[in-house]
């Protein structure tokens, strides 16, 4: 097999697996949201909204970006990330639903969005800044900042919502060890972050200004599309196997 014939169906498929893992996403978040365990509807509502999000990214990096000219993205690129943001918030809001009905932790809700809202600010001022001063000849520096600020953010909502979890787990009788799937996830959320800022580094050092190409770099996008179906599915599975237990 050639090298050509090797990108194409890398290519191909880390663009096929980006399409089909928010709509398994859609289909599973509605399955438990209309599911009998009252308790874990709200999680179907936030996979529902992590869904949107994912299929947006998606759509945006993988078929405008390739479609559209620099003039026609910056039109569209202020609604789209504005109803991704909103996704992505909403998502994380009936999380903490879940969390605060099941384990009565009022308290999530402050830190988390505390978290969300300025470290969303600061990612933006950030961008903006180095967007300034940087030029739009080093925007993979930017981005891969933006990247490492995002995981950020996102690693501190889970270790909050983790420890939260892991502190209540006596009380969880539908997801048992929630604490530790996400600790796993927070772990390869890390492990996805660091690989991606040498794939990053790698495209800079050799001048090249588009990462979406690269090899690895679509590989590792790959694996982070099927991660996120992890935690969906375990939900899932965990209200099946309660389920069968309380009709037994």
């Amino acid at each position: 097999m050639d090298n050509e014939t090797l990108f194409n169906i890398v290519f191909y498929s880390q663009l096929v697996i980006s399409l089909v893992v928010p709509v398994a996403l859609l289909i599973i978040g509605i399955i438990i949201a209309f599911n009998r365990v009252k308790t874990t509807r709200v999680i179907g509502i936030s996979i529902i909204f992590q869904a949107i999000n994912v299929l947006l990214n998606s759509i945006f990096y993988n078929i405008l970006v390739h479609n559209m000219s620099g003039k026609e993205l910056v039109g569209i690129l202020t609604p789209f990330n504005l109803i991704i943001v909103l996704s992505s918030l909403l998502s994380t809001l009936f999380i903490c639903i879940f969390i605060h009905r099941n384990y009565g932790r009022k308290t999530i809700y402050l830190p988390v969005f505390l978290i969300a809202t300025l470290g969303y600010l600061t990612d933006r001022i950030v961008v903006v800044v180095l967007n300034n001063y940087l030029g739009a000849d080093n925007v993979l520096w930017v981005n891969l900042i933006s990247i490492i600020d995002d995981f950020i953010i996102s690693a501190s909502i889970s270790v909050v919502m983790t420890i939260i979890c892991f502190r209540n787990k006596h009380k969880e009788k539908v997801i048992p060890k929630t604490w530790l799937l996400k600790t796993i996830l927070l772990v390869w959320g890390l492990v996805f972050t660091v690989l991606l800022s040498i794939i990053y580094k790698d495209v800079i050092a050799n001048n090249q200004t588009i990462v979406a190409t690269d090899m690895n770099y679509m590989l590792l996008q790959i694996a982070d599309s099927i991660s996120l179906l992890i935690f969906p599915i375990y939900v899932l599975a965990g209200i099946l196997k309660f389920a069968r237990q309380e009709r037994n």
